[in-house]
């Protein structure tokens, strides 16, 4: 099977490009490699990307063409969920000193982490 990859369009071209479920971040079932990911500030190994990728791709995250990276739309009632998603991402990637790159337009959010 292959894989997902995300190719970076315009913002006119991505609004409707990978909606995904409402899931909060790290409360999903691949809560474990989501937060080894975060903690680890050295690049993936072989064998880390091995058991981690699999584990993302099945939470609708996809890889970034052209950059060691993944990617995840989510999509929310409104702004205010949108925000307070964003509120607590910030808050625990502050902590953990891993901050994604995103982008935000009402009530979707757009993330992008490096691998």
């Amino acid at each position: 099977p292959h894989s997902l990859m995300y190719y970076p369009q315009s913002s006119s071209q991505q609004s409707q490009a990978f909606k995904t479920s409402r899931k909060a971040f790290l409360l999903s079932p691949f809560q474990e490699s989501m937060s080894y990911l975060i903690n680890t500030h050295h690049g993936l190994t072989e064998e880390e990307r091995a058991h981690l990728l699999p584990l993302l791709r099945s939470a609708q995250w996809v890889e970034v063409v052209g950059r060691d990276a993944i990617y995840k739309e989510f999509i929310f009632k409104d702004f205010n969920q949108a925000f307070g998603f964003m509120s607590r991402v910030a808050l625990q990637a502050e902590k953990m000193d891993h901050h994604p790159e995103w982008f935000n337009v009402y009530n979707k959010v757009e993330q992008t982490y490096k691998l």
